[in-house]
């Protein structure tokens, strides 16, 4: 693993040309938005259960091509060390959408209803903010943050600040013709045509019909490539040597998604907005073990990391990430300093000139300082995570800081026990195969009490009675 680079003035100019760099003063509700320079659009990306390997750029595994992010990386920033809040659907797209941690109101794994889902029902969302800004604001795919299915719970997305929705109803769908749909013109709409080519055309229709005198934000999340494996025969052929035939399914829904970003950076560029257009692709958290069950399985890639969906070691929550603005980024730079998906909303915001909220505190920082030079060294002196599926007692807790990571499986309701952490030097064992607790005493001590000082600032979850956690056990999505 690299060690942190900081990408000097210097530099950040060479690579967009000479061109200055110019942050928007901050907007504040209420006050007419500063008309100096036009306000950026925004475009965020999302994929669900994607393998770490799977993408060139960040794994080992290459055999599925991937054009179109290979061409957003190329204009823009590639983070290496970039995390989720959590190695799972709904806390990982709480954060996300937030720029807060979800254990603030005591989210550690999906949650539907009670109060900690009542709990992210009072945050504020980007897109609330933005629109609340003047922006024209759309989600269109996955969101599952208001139930895992129908009947949708919750506040319903076209009631937190998205203007035009299009997304399956929970955390899972078929990608066939007549997938089931809602749509904030239609509760009961059904998809055309395979989901993720419909999810991409839905995106740049939603591009093409803008216009210059107002800027827009683009929530685009795949609920590719998670399960189901459905993909088009057209697809599937592109792979007739993948090793197996799950896996050529799967490679299969990489391409459609491939495509359909795509569809979006094509239809950027044709309405003159590249220019103006920050977009980031991140995933949701690590692909799922070659074991998982029937609703998670896919064939996913997170070599050479360790652990899966789910899991706080590596393979669930490093993630892989782009930021591309021309002219205000770096292009094809790489950048390894810690960062994380909840810094999406803050980077938004500031892009937009909006102010943070003065309410609630952000966990997630603005990276473009740190791109553009202004800022060195790690946006994150550390990430912490507790998190569990299924089974309570078997939750885990990680904390990383700087070139190591401290891990732990252990009952929620307890926590981690001092004398049983795991400790890793990730700049020499990306793996997360050689536990140097004994060597490392003081440094186990240090970041044992950093995460307990993290976990207390944290809300408790509710009580986990056995007879809950097996009724939740394999349910989830």
């Amino acid at each position: 693993m690299s060690r942190t680079i900081s990408i000097s003035r210097r530099a950040f100019l060479q690579s967009v040309g000479g061109a200055a760099f110019l942050l928007l003063p901050r907007w504040t509700p209420g006050q007419a938005a500063p008309a100096a320079r036009p306000r950026p659009n925004l475009v965020l990306i999302i994929s669900d259960d994607m393998g770490y390997a799977d993408l060139p750029r960040f794994g080992a595994d290459m055999e599925i091509p991937m054009p179109n992010i290979d061409r957003l990386a190329a204009a823009g920033v590639t983070f290496s060390d970039a995390y989720v809040s959590g190695p799972i659907c709904v806390p990982s797209r709480m954060g996300i959408v937030t720029g807060r941690h979800q254990a603030r109101w005591g989210v550690y794994t999906n949650v539907y209803a009670g109060e900690p889902f009542d709990g992210f029902n009072k945050e504020k969302t980007l897109a609330e903010y933005l629109k609340a800004a003047g922006y024209a604001t759309a989600l269109i795919g996955k969101w599952h943050l208001c139930g895992n299915g129908r009947p949708m719970s919750g506040i319903l997305p076209d009631k937190r600040g998205y203007d035009e929705v299009v997304i399956i109803p929970g955390g899972m769908s078929s990608y066939w013709p007549d997938a089931s749909l809602y749509r904030h013109d239609s509760e009961n709409a059904t998809a055309p045509e395979y989901l993720t080519d419909h999810f991409g055309k839905q995106a740049a229709d939603f591009i093409r019909r803008q216009k210059n005198d107002r800027p827009f934000f683009l929530h685009l999340a795949f609920n590719a490539v998670h399960a189901p494996l459905h993909a088009l025969d057209d697809d599937k052929a592109a792979f007739d040597e993948a090793a197996n035939a799950d896996r050529k399914t799967y490679a299969g829904m990489m391409r459609a998604m491939d495509r359909n970003i795509g569809r979006v950076l094509d239809a950027l560029t044709q309405g003159g907005f590249d220019d103006n257009t920050l977009v980031v692709f991140v995933n949701d958290n690590g692909g799922p073990a070659l074991t998982a069950a029937k609703h998670s399985y896919n064939q996913a890639s997170n070599a050479p990391l360790r652990g899966y969906k789910f899991d706080c070691l590596e393979g669930g929550v490093r993630t892989p990430m782009i930021l591309r603005w021309p002219g205000r980024a770096p292009a094809g730079q790489t950048f390894s300093g810690i960062t994380s998906s909840m810094d999406v909303a803050p980077t938004f915001l500031a892009a937009a000139g909006i102010a943070p909220p003065a309410d609630r505190p952000m966990d997630g920082v603005d990276l473009l300082p740190f791109l553009t030079g202004a800022k060195t060294g790690d946006p994150h002196a550390s990430l912490c995570w507790q998190s569990f599926f299924g089974n309570a007692s078997k939750a885990q807790a990680a904390i990383r800081r700087g070139q190591w990571k401290l891990w732990q499986e252990c009952d929620l309701s307890d926590g981690p026990a001092p004398d049983r952490w795991s400790l890793y030097d990730l700049s020499a064992d990306i793996g997360e195969s050689k536990d140097l607790n004994a060597l490392n005493p003081e440094i186990v001590k240090r970041l044992d009490a950093e995460w307990r000082a993290w976990r207390a600032r944290m809300k408790n979850p509710p009580a986990q009675p056995a007879e809950a956690r097996a009724a939740r056990s394999g349910k989830e999505k």
